[in-house]
């Protein structure tokens, strides 16, 4: 008798699949790299939709895009309980410098 949910585990991630936003995510996750402390959503996104003269809902799906697609994590803060700021996770490391190396 199996597990259910056993197969899953051992499945790879599934291969990337090219999306309209991804010009943008690029831009979204590289301001994110050049920020020590990472993505802070409450105060990030309307600097990001500022610097970049998107509408801050547009920002705001970027980042569900990169946090649904496994780009980011969540890392507490440093004694600050409760505060959460969101920093590349390998998979988004490697999708940003794959965009990156082909971008046209």
């Amino acid at each position: 008798m199996s597990v259910p949910g056993a197969d899953r585990r051992r499945r790879s991630p599934a291969p990337h699949v090219p999306s309209p936003l991804d010009p943008f995510l690029r831009d979204f996750l590289g301001w994110i790299v050049g920020r020590d402390g990472g993505l802070n959503p409450t105060q990030g996104l309307s600097l990001i939709a500022e610097e970049f003269d998107w509408q801050p809902a547009f920002a705001e799906v970027l980042f569900t895009a990169a946090r649904s697609r496994g780009f980011l994590q969540p890392v507490s803060g440093r004694g600050s309980r409760g505060k959460v700021t969101w920093q590349l996770s390998a998979r988004g490391t490697h999708w940003l410098e794959a965009a990156t190396t082909h971008q046209t």
